[in-house]
């Protein structure tokens, strides 16, 4: 197809109807991928479940396969959604995160609400209408590993590792921070691939703990509605920043971990620190409840975390003091 002299709208055009186009052939896709789970054709070809032999069979990443799986499965409840995503008139990943948030009962009602917005708010909506629960963590935290193998030679090794969400963003955080900073490699004159030199943080990060001169603390962030930190309450969210939704029972203890710092955002200009433990640094919030910096933070098991039934926060000189 001859493309020149095409307009700038001709070609918003073209490009709106092959997206649309191509929102139909998943749609279609997904239909025949429910017949493929229903007869377990998979199991006929060795694969473990049906992502994985979608990813294999068809070569696309298991994130994709995974993906287009979850929504095959979910729209076998919502004929609505599965209707206009069949017309093209929602993206996969509008229809992603859409089926994580509708019922049967309210897929009109929850349709409406969403168009129009951004895949990104829709993304942070769907993340927060379904957050792990304090079960989740637990069984998390349970099933943490971290296994090192070497080859028989013991030239190199394999590192492998299972954490919690919170505790992995902590560690890669460490890991890029390091990895961001290590400079052109003189003999190339450019940088070297980045997995190499997060594979160098982890190094430095290794051979510099306990070294403040190095590197300050490790710092995440977690934005929290107030309701979530408050004792035995399965109401609000948790999440951490860029990252995904806590469980209610992984914030509280994050919230009483060696280093954090509670700001309220509910009451203006309100700052505060966590004083249970002793130490506290500035802290830090968006306009959303409650933003908690945690820092170099020591590991609490979920189940016998520490948590007290009265927290206060320190307000400033024009805002009264108050108690979760």
């Amino acid at each position: 197809m001859e493309r020149e002299g095409f307009s700038n709208d001709q070609v918003d055009q073209v490009l709106s109807h092959l997206f649309s186009g191509l929102a139909v052939f998943y749609a279609e896709i997904c239909e025949w991928l429910i017949d493929a789970d229903v007869s377990q054709q998979f199991l006929v070809d060795g694969a473990r479940n049906l992502p994985e032999w979608v990813g294999v069979r068809f070569g696309l990443r298991h994130s994709t396969a995974a993906q287009l799986v979850r929504v095959a499965r979910r729209l076998e409840d919502l004929p609505r959604l599965r209707e206009m995503f069949a017309a093209g008139e929602l993206s996969l990943d509008q229809t992603d995160s859409i089926s994580k948030l509708a019922t049967a009962e309210t897929e009109e009602a929850v349709i409406s609400e969403c168009l129009g917005l951004s895949n990104a708010a829709l993304d942070r909506a769907a993340r927060r209408a379904n957050p792990p629960s304090s079960e989740d963590a637990v069984e998390s935290w349970r099933e943490r590993w971290l296994s090192i193998q070497y080859t028989l030679d013991g030239i190199r090794g394999h590192l492998n590792a299972d954490l919690p969400g919170v505790e992995m963003n902590l560690v890669e955080s460490a890991i890029r921070e390091r990895a961001d900073d290590i400079p052109v490699n003189p003999e190339s004159g450019i940088f070297d691939p980045y997995p190499q030199r997060m594979a160098d943080g982890l190094i430095e990060l290794c051979a510099t703990t306990g070294d403040e001169h190095v590197s300050g603390p490790t710092q995440i962030v977690v934005h929290a509605d107030l309701e979530a930190l408050i004792e035995n309450s399965e109401t609000g969210v948790a999440e951490i920043q860029g990252g995904p939704v806590i469980a209610n029972e992984t914030a509280r203890r994050l919230a009483c971990d060696l280093w954090s710092n509670v700001r309220s955002t509910t009451t203006p200009k309100c700052w505060g620190s966590v004083e249970d433990r002793g130490w506290y640094r500035p802290g830090y919030g968006d306009n959303s409840g409650i933003g908690m910096v945690a820092a170099s933070s020591p590991v609490v098991a979920p189940e016998t975390s520490y948590m007290p039934t009265t927290r206060h926060i320190g307000p400033t000189e024009d805002q009264p003091t108050w108690k979760i």
